[in-house]
């Protein structure tokens, strides 16, 4: 990101809640991961169904549910899901926990679990962090998939 959007990001950010500066980083983080999940035509893989949807149509499923401030930002817990599986089948649990022993075994499961009951307090700065750098994955993304 270049300096003077970086400004009038950091200044609009101060602006809001910092609730509001954890959800829009957390929709950031989704976007780009959903992005870079896709192949180059643009389509990715729902990581509890199989079924391949364009990336623009799906969901950033959590494995942890609840939106904490602790979880919702840990990517290895966010993946692309269909709306099918993340709305309907209330993030088809089951399906979603056989990926995750598969891809990242149950120590991973264990600390993204334990981390649901402990309290992470976000600073202004930290968020803004990390809203720049998933801008930049964004952008990259966006450059690959045009």
């Amino acid at each position: 990101m270049r300096q003077g959007d970086i400004t009038r990001m950091r200044n609009k950010m101060k602006t809001w809640t910092l609730s509001t500066c954890l959800a829009r980083t957390a929709t950031d983080l989704q976007k780009a991961i959903r992005m870079e999940a896709a192949d180059n035509d643009g389509f990715a893989r729902c990581c509890t169904c199989g079924h391949y949807h364009q990336w623009q149509t799906m969901d950033a499923g959590h494995y942890v549910g609840g939106r904490s401030a602790t979880v919702v930002l840990e990517e290895s817990g966010i993946h692309p899901q269909c709306k099918e599986c993340n709305l309907y089948k209330h993030g088809n649990q089951e399906a979603y926990q056989r990926w995750m022993l598969t891809h990242y075994g149950q120590a991973e499961i264990d600390r993204l679990l334990a981390l649901r009951s402990t309290l992470r307090q976000w600073t202004r700065e930290e968020l803004l962090e990390l809203r720049i750098a998933y801008k930049d994955r964004i952008a990259a993304q966006m450059a690959r998939l045009s």
